[in-house]
Protein backbone atom coordinates (compact mmCIF):
# COMPACT_ATOMS: atom_id res chain seq x y z
CA UNK A 1 0.00 0.00 0.00
CA UNK A 2 2.75 2.62 0.70
CA UNK A 3 4.36 2.29 -2.89
CA UNK A 4 1.05 2.85 -4.52
CA UNK A 5 0.75 6.03 -2.13
CA UNK A 6 4.09 7.19 -2.96
CA UNK A 7 3.82 6.24 -6.70
CA UNK A 8 0.61 8.11 -6.69
CA UNK A 9 2.09 11.37 -5.04
CA UNK A 10 5.09 11.34 -7.17
CA UNK A 11 2.51 11.18 -10.53
CA UNK A 12 0.49 13.87 -9.23
CA UNK A 13 4.06 15.65 -8.36
CA UNK A 14 5.48 14.90 -12.05
CA UNK A 15 1.81 16.57 -13.38
CA UNK A 16 1.95 19.98 -11.02
CA UNK A 17 5.59 20.32 -12.42
CA UNK A 18 4.90 19.58 -16.12
CA UNK A 19 1.46 21.64 -15.96
CA UNK A 20 3.14 24.75 -14.02
CA UNK A 21 2.87 28.46 -15.65
CA UNK A 22 6.16 28.53 -13.45
CA UNK A 23 9.59 27.50 -14.51
CA UNK A 24 11.08 24.93 -12.06
CA UNK A 25 14.15 23.81 -12.45
CA UNK A 26 15.52 20.34 -9.71
CA UNK A 27 19.45 20.53 -9.11
CA UNK A 28 21.38 17.79 -7.53
CA UNK A 29 22.87 18.47 -4.46
CA UNK A 30 26.23 20.36 -4.95
CA UNK A 31 29.66 19.14 -3.53
CA UNK A 32 32.47 21.02 -3.17
CA UNK A 33 34.15 18.91 -6.24
CA UNK A 34 31.33 20.03 -8.35
CA UNK A 35 30.53 23.59 -7.44
CA UNK A 36 27.82 23.62 -10.14
CA UNK A 37 25.18 20.72 -9.75
CA UNK A 38 23.96 19.07 -12.77
CA UNK A 39 19.87 19.33 -13.79
CA UNK A 40 17.70 16.44 -13.22
CA UNK A 41 14.62 17.98 -14.39
CA UNK A 42 13.29 21.31 -15.90
CA UNK A 43 9.51 21.76 -16.63
CA UNK A 44 8.10 23.07 -20.11
CA UNK A 45 7.48 26.49 -18.76
CA UNK A 46 11.31 26.95 -18.70
CA UNK A 47 11.52 25.74 -21.86
CA UNK A 48 9.43 28.17 -23.10
CA UNK A 49 10.87 30.79 -20.83
CA UNK A 50 14.43 30.10 -21.93
CA UNK A 51 14.38 28.73 -25.19
CA UNK A 52 16.24 25.60 -23.77
CA UNK A 53 14.66 22.29 -24.32
CA UNK A 54 13.85 21.06 -21.45
CA UNK A 55 14.59 17.33 -21.99
CA UNK A 56 18.31 18.54 -23.49
CA UNK A 57 19.16 20.18 -20.19
CA UNK A 58 18.81 17.20 -18.03
CA UNK A 59 22.46 16.14 -16.90
CA UNK A 60 24.05 19.47 -18.37
CA UNK A 61 25.65 21.65 -15.07
CA UNK A 62 23.46 24.56 -13.82
CA UNK A 63 26.42 27.27 -14.43
CA UNK A 64 24.10 26.90 -17.97
CA UNK A 65 21.27 28.99 -16.23
CA UNK A 66 22.56 32.28 -15.56
CA UNK A 67 25.17 34.46 -17.52
CA UNK A 68 28.09 36.09 -16.81
CA UNK A 69 26.12 39.36 -15.92
CA UNK A 70 25.33 37.23 -12.70
CA UNK A 71 26.74 38.71 -9.98
CA UNK A 72 29.44 35.84 -7.86
CA UNK A 73 27.81 36.87 -4.73
CA UNK A 74 24.80 35.74 -5.79
CA UNK A 75 25.84 32.74 -6.66
CA UNK A 76 28.01 32.42 -3.09
CA UNK A 77 24.69 33.40 -1.61
CA UNK A 78 22.60 30.35 -3.09
CA UNK A 79 25.66 27.98 -2.14
CA UNK A 80 25.68 28.99 1.22
CA UNK A 81 21.71 28.26 1.40
CA UNK A 82 22.18 24.92 0.01
CA UNK A 83 24.78 23.97 2.79
CA UNK A 84 22.68 25.69 5.97
CA UNK A 85 19.26 23.76 4.10
CA UNK A 86 17.40 27.21 3.90
CA UNK A 87 15.66 28.46 1.10
CA UNK A 88 16.83 31.84 -0.22
CA UNK A 89 14.89 34.33 -2.70
CA UNK A 90 17.60 36.13 -5.44
CA UNK A 91 17.55 37.95 -8.68
CA UNK A 92 20.06 36.73 -10.85
CA UNK A 93 20.76 37.32 -15.08
CA UNK A 94 20.29 34.30 -16.94
CA UNK A 95 20.64 32.89 -20.58
CA UNK A 96 18.38 32.02 -23.56
CA UNK A 97 19.41 29.37 -25.49
CA UNK A 98 19.40 32.28 -28.25
CA UNK A 99 21.89 34.03 -26.59
CA UNK A 100 20.21 36.26 -24.79
CA UNK A 101 19.24 37.30 -21.47
CA UNK A 102 16.79 37.85 -19.25
CA UNK A 103 16.37 38.66 -15.59
CA UNK A 104 14.74 35.90 -13.17
CA UNK A 105 13.57 35.65 -10.08
CA UNK A 106 14.98 32.47 -8.32
CA UNK A 107 13.99 30.52 -4.93
CA UNK A 108 15.94 28.45 -4.14
CA UNK A 109 14.73 25.42 -1.87
CA UNK A 110 16.60 22.77 -0.88
CA UNK A 111 14.97 19.29 -0.31
CA UNK A 112 16.20 17.57 2.98
CA UNK A 113 15.95 13.89 3.15
CA UNK A 114 15.34 12.09 6.31
CA UNK A 115 19.17 11.47 6.58
CA UNK A 116 20.11 15.21 5.75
Amino acid sequence: MKNLVVEGFTTALRHIANTSIEAIVILEEASVANAFPRILYANPAFGRLSGFDPNAVVGKTADLLWSAKTRSGLLDKLRTAGREERSVRVRLTAWRHDGGDYVAEVTFDPVVGAEG
